[in-house]
């Protein structure tokens, strides 16, 4: 049993055999000392690596490099309205073939159900029906809500190249028409049920490129 694990272990880190009595005259003194420094080279060559591509990548610490504008703005443009914002890289070597998108987070809310109000009598005055009709318009509606759900964001820029010039700073535009995302809604509801005019949205914008040390933000 010696011989064949001292064996394997010697051609499993591919020490080789170039003693004269290669098993030490069946001593296990050898076996054991060789078996702690064999596993001791191989977590230190874990620990070695492990640290040198994380000092070479720096995936995170790159990423803070990357700056957006504080605020979007949206503007109207011969009648169109469009999302603005921009991007710069604060590093003077900049990602190669970066390309940037967008996405729209939301959660978004449909009518399940309507609970119907109740008739009025026939000896209620005109005044009456009047009210019974605002509480039917206020009555509870059941919602349904899909939460987090994600909405790609066309920008123009795609229509030319996905790729952006990072070495100066770069204005992303999306056009809001009725294909986006981000467009008003004809009717948006909140978590309680209430009916709005107006939706609520979060646009999440992403860089993505290789830097010159082959990391990817």
């Amino acid at each position: 049993f010696m011989e064949a694990l001292y064996f394997s272990l010697s051609t499993m880190t591919t020490i080789g055999y170039g003693v004269s009595d290669y098993y030490f005259g069946g001593c296990f003194t050898p076996l054991i000392l060789v078996l702690c420094q064999v596993c001791c080279a191989i977590t230190f060559d874990a620990v070695a690596i492990g640290l040198l591509f994380q000092r070479i990548s720096r995936g995170h610490k790159r990423g803070k490099t990357i700056v957006f504008s504080n605020q979007a703005v949206v503007q109207r443009v011969q009648g169109t309205l469009y999302l603005m914002f921009r991007v710069g890289e604060l590093r003077h070597h900049q990602l190669r073939d970066a390309s940037v998108r967008a996405y729209c987070v939301r959660h978004e809310r449909h009518v399940a159900a309507a609970v119907a109000a109740q008739p009025a009598s026939s000896g209620e005055s005109s005044s009456s029906g009047c009210m019974n009709d605002q509480s039917q318009q206020s009555t509870p509606t059941t919602i349904e809500t899909t939460y987090y759900v994600t909405r790609s964001i066309k920008l123009l820029h795609e229509n030319v190249s996905s790729d952006v010039l990072m070495s100066l700073p770069q204005m992303i535009v999306h056009r809001i028409d009725s294909q986006s995302p981000l467009g008003a809604p004809a009717s948006w509801y909140d978590a309680v049920g209430v009916k709005h005019n107006i939706g609520s949205a979060e646009m999440e914008p992403l860089v993505n490129g290789p830097a010159g040390n082959f990391a990817s933000h």
